[in-house]
This record gives structure tokens, sequence and C-alpha cells, in this order.
């Protein structure tokens, strides 16, 4: 789902990371919408 090298994280399968995370992740990405009113910057490759 990850790869790290050099301190660079990259996610590989977003989706199932996100699965696999605790419910933390939905309540941290909620209150960054509620906050700044848009969801995190998704990177592209």
């Amino acid at each position: 789902m990850i790869t790290y090298k050099r301190g660079q994280i990259n996610i590989l399968h977003r989706e199932a990371l996100e699965k696999t995370s605790c419910e933390c992740y939905q309540i941290i990405e909620n209150e960054f919408v509620r906050l700044l009113g848009n969801k995190p910057h998704k990177r592209q490759k």
C-alpha cells in the first residue's frame, strides 16, 4: 500500500490504506474539511 525510501513516503493504494486504517483517519479528514473547507490535496506522480 505504501513505499518508503530515504525519507519519502509514497502511497500506492490510497483506498486500501484508508480501509485498513483505524477510524481516526476519517475523524482527522472530517476536521480538515471542517477547518479548511476542502479535502487534503492528493499529489500525483
